[in-house]
């Protein structure tokens, strides 16, 4: 709902200035963008190995973080007038808010108090479209690859045996992306984007490890400590400056009929 209300309100504003314009120069560009994100559930399992006498126990948790800030750093290069290249550097913060067990299956608990963090730098290079490129105010869509490092740190308290419930790690997957939006020429060089991102990635793999407790031993030799697997995705809308580095194409000239 509130990235539909901001996409709204942006691009009603947008939509006051249109016409004809001098087309974005062709070369090097520069753009910084600053907007809300929002991830979807980390919906993880773990592989049961053997500890002790027998396996680890089956864990199916679904983590869940507060919406938050996105920003992005961006180095482009435009090699034709509606074709364009781009490398991206992005941060989406995240703060845990909770972490849901699946009933039903093996032993996953809910957790209480959770606390934490689960962030994501990402470096993304993006292939991006610009309609009607000569227009004041034009429409663009892209795609995007590259990478997501994704850090983990939560924990809480796992009622079903009064344990205390840690997950951690870090890892760097593969990372792919959709993109749409509006540019608004302020000037031959300086643009306003409003830009809708879609991330999604590869598997991202984290630890767990449940502390031995007085009423529950994970098994004879310490705490279980395994590893967690799943997916989950991000929606972002972000306002940016872009910067032409190059000199602007000058707009077509007009066509003046000579009479016979």
């Amino acid at each position: 709902m509130k990235l539909n209300l901001l996409a709204g309100a942006a691009l009603v504003a947008l939509a006051t200035a249109t016409g004809a314009f001098a087309q974005e120069a062709e070369g090097w560009y520069g753009a910084v963008d600053l907007g809300y994100n929002t991830k979807s559930d980390y919906d993880a399992r773990n592989a049961p190995v053997a500890q002790g006498t027998g396996l680890s126990p089956t864990y199916v948790f679904k983590t869940s973080t507060e919406d938050d800030w996105a920003g992005f750093a961006r180095l482009g290069y435009r090699y034709s007038p509606k074709w364009r290249v781009e490398f991206e550097g992005g941060y989406r913060p995240g703060d845990v808010d909770s972490v849901r067990g699946t009933p039903g299956i093996g032993m996953t608990p809910g957790l209480t108090g959770v606390t934490g963090s689960f962030d994501q730098t990402t470096f993304i290079t993006n292939l991006i479209y610009d309609f009607i490129p000569e227009s004041k105010f034009h429409p663009f869509v892209g795609v995007g690859i590259g990478l997501d490092r994704v850090k983990a740190d939560y924990s809480g308290k796992a009622a079903t045996y009064n344990a205390n419930f840690k997950i951690t790690g870090e890892d760097t997957v593969a990372a792919y992306q959709a993109l749409a939006g509006f540019a608004w020429a302020l000037s031959d060089r300086l643009n306003l984007d409003l830009t809708y991102r879609y991330l999604t990635t590869e598997e991202v793999n984290l630890k767990y490890n449940v502390a031995a407790t007085t009423t529950y031993t994970p098994n004879f030799f310490g705490p279980a400590n395994n590893g967690f697997s799943g997916k989950f995705n991000n929606q972002t809308v972000t306002v940016g400056l872009r910067w032409a580095l190059g000199t602007p194409t000058p707009p077509p000239a007009p066509v003046v009929d000579t009479p016979p």
